[in-house]
């Protein structure tokens, strides 16, 4: 099980993990670096170093388990592991929950517009937001100084941006090192070289990885030989739980998954 963006010790994903036993496969799960027993900081880490240890897993699971075909779920960032692993030859299967699959420079930026549009901002404000936010990547990536954000946030927020979650990171936040090593990081050569069958699973109402812009990077790119199912939910979140409105003032209160969605890994997972 590969994990998304931010903190994720194994027990993140139980809920996940324990349904895949229940149907009698076995689940492999570990701390994400720099979470539970993990060393390292995923901070400041890149797409392959990220990769690189859920392929040192992998081989570990190798040695166990030499014939045995292996699935890989994953969610969210994990869109930008998945294909890593499978040009390596690592994975049989990939299930993608929510993953990325536009580069991470071009996801920031779908993200942004996407929940601007879902909370009601007009057209002015979300293009004031999108460049905001693409200036906020480019001073990560060290194509601007970083007191050019400082003079955009201000100049925003003394205008009331309503857009504006946060003061921008410092000049030397662990996160600018963490946007700079992957902001420009291109899938298509992984999945050009991936001979693994794919079911790609989005949500109809996820804002943080909208379902259209990724879908369509990702039917780009996968080889047209290779067996690939996708399928919207229309109902589900980022986090596939059924939604009424998909924002983020909505996540704690959402307790339940989109019923849709495990049947949907089932029925694909039993025509194999």
């Amino acid at each position: 099980m590969i994990y998304g963006s931010g903190p994720a010790p194994k027990e993140a994903f139980d809920l996940w993990a324990f349904w895949f036993l229940a149907q009698g496969f076995g689940v492999l799960t570990y701390d994400k670096r720099g979470s539970g027993r993990s060393t390292g900081d995923w901070r400041i880490s890149g797409l392959e170093a990220l990769a690189a240890d859920a392929k040192a897993v992998l081989h570990a699971a190798r040695s166990y388990l030499p014939t045995a075909p292996i699935i890989g779920w994953g969610a969210s960032q994990a869109g930008w592991i998945l294909p890593q692993l499978s040009a390596a030859g690592l994975l049989d299967v990939v299930i993608m929950h929510a993953g990325s699959a536009m580069r991470p420079r071009e996801q920031i930026l779908a993200q942004v517009d996407a929940e601007l549009r879902a909370y009601g901002f007009p057209e002015d404000e979300i293009a004031r937001a999108s460049a905001y936010y693409a200036l906020d990547i480019d001073v990560s990536c060290g194509e601007r100084p970083w007191e050019d954000i400082d003079a955009a946030y201000k100049a925003a927020a003394d205008a009331g941006a309503e857009w504006l979650l946060a003061p921008p990171a410092a000049k030397d936040a662990p996160e600018r090192t963490m946007i700079r090593l992957m902001a420009d990081f291109d899938p298509q050569p992984y999945w050009a070289a991936s001979n693994a069958r794919v079911l790609a699973l989005f949500g109809g109402r996820d804002w943080i990885v909208p379902a259209e812009p990724n879908l369509a990077a990702l039917k780009n790119m996968v080889r047209p030989e290779l067996e690939f199912q996708t399928q919207i939910l229309p109902q589900a979140n980022h986090l596939m739980f059924t939604s009424e409105t998909g924002l983020r003032d909505e996540y704690p209160t959402r307790s339940q998954l989109d019923p849709s969605y495990f049947a949907a890994i089932e029925k694909w997972l039993r025509r194999r």
